[in-house]
């Protein structure tokens, strides 16, 4: 089941985002370490990567502060 975020303000300037989805083909990692490297072993994986297809998960963006809101499992 697709999980939908409420509108809310962007959290810098305070104008209300915009509703959309981030598309993917590739899994979404988070990682504490700014640096690159080859093996994504270490890394937290937010949303995993789908085969044969994008992955399009529901999410909040403003366009004045570059800012994307978005949930994971």
């Amino acid at each position: 089941m697709e999980r939908k975020i409420n509108t809310f303000s962007c959290p810098l300037c305070g104008q209300e985002m915009e509703e959309g989805y981030v598309h993917s083909r590739k899994q979404i990692l988070w990682s504490d370490d700014p640096k690159e490297r080859l093996y994504d072993l270490y890394d937290e994986n937010l949303v995993p990567m789908a085969i044969r297809r994008s992955i399009k998960v529901p999410g909040l963006r403003c366009k004045e502060c570059k800012v994307v809101l978005f949930e994971y499992e």
